[in-house]
């Protein structure tokens, strides 16, 4: 993912719903860039700092608490955003995308890696309503959007999508 968004030492990263931060550590490593993880949970961004602390990137790294649906950031502050397993708990996928492209600096990327149904996905098919019954019951997801309703909804929140990353116009 940090290839994909061509991070690099010095540049300003989003992480939209880091968890305790364990991809935002292994990216900052990887990258050199500078970090900020949003997150709405309090138990969440303490553990998370004790881990960047641990990891010794607290100069790199830094947790923000805020809802993602309404960022308490400044529009185009950053270089690149990405999400990891988050936003596909957004009550509304555009929304959130919509919010990720005002804090996104003019042609920068978004990248995302979620929960979506392909378009292999039967509705008529058991097992098939089984597994994604049990992959939303495990991930303490609303329904599972589609692949096309989330580009859709990408495109609606005025990003350009590509198959290397999304790209905020």
């Amino acid at each position: 993912m940090a290839l994909q968004l061509g991070l690099k030492k010095g540049m300003k990263v989003l992480d939209v719903g880091c968890g305790i931060g364990g991809p935002l550590i292994e990216i900052a490593r990887f990258s050199s860039a500078l970090i900020t993880g949003l997150k709405n949970n309090d138990y969440q961004i303490s553990r998370g700092k004790e881990l960047i602390f641990s990891a010794g990137l607290s100069e790199q790294c830094s947790f923000l608490k805020g809802d993602f649906m309404n960022m308490p950031i400044a529009d185009n502050t950053f270089d690149a955003a990405y999400a990891i397993d988050a936003t596909c708990h957004a009550p509304d996928a555009q929304g959130v995308y919509s919010e990720v492209y005002r804090v996104l600096k003019p042609g920068q990327c978004f990248a995302l890696a979620e929960w979506r149904l392909t378009d292999r996905f039967d509705p008529n098919n058991a097992k098939h309503l089984t597994i994604k019954a049990e992959i939303e019951l495990g991930d303490g997801l609303p329904d599972i959007r589609t692949t096309r309703q989330c580009v859709q909804a990408m495109k609606d929140a005025e990003f350009e999508v590509s198959y290397s990353c999304v790209i905020n116009r």
